[in-house]
């Protein structure tokens, strides 16, 4: 599991399913009560919030980092690509939805190019 933090909320985003599946994919707990080592405070959201595509499979294992100038999220997170059936390292920038819940968007497609993260 990896925890972030974003406007004054906190996340956790954990690896879901078997990793040699199909079905691997990324869950995310959000914290909405006062005390962190509560289980009554954390909201399990009722869907994956990152999974594979098409071209990518079991997107997992995952970690949040932010840009040299602090002005942009990233995740670090690992997949299968379909034809290799290697399991590859991805990174992709991610934004936040009007009410703060971080929006990831799908894998990136193999070969794609990615701008590297501002300030760098």
């Amino acid at each position: 599991p990896h925890t972030f933090e974003h406007d004054g909320k906190l996340f956790l985003l954990y690896s879901a399913n078997n990793v040699s599946s199909e079905y691997y994919c990324l869950g995310m707990l959000v914290l909405t009560g006062d005390n962190i080592l509560s289980k009554a405070s954390w909201t399990k959201l009722d869907h994956a919030v990152f999974s594979g595509t098409d071209e990518v499979l079991s997107p997992g294992h995952c970690s949040v980092f932010t840009s040299p100038d602090g002005s942009e999220y990233w995740l670090a997170y690992h997949v299968r690509n379909r034809s290799t059936r290697r399991r590859d390292l991805y990174v992709q920038r991610f934004g936040f939805d009007a009410d703060g819940m971080p929006v990831f968007g799908e894998p990136t497609a193999p070969g794609s190019g990615f701008f590297a993260p501002s300030g760098e």
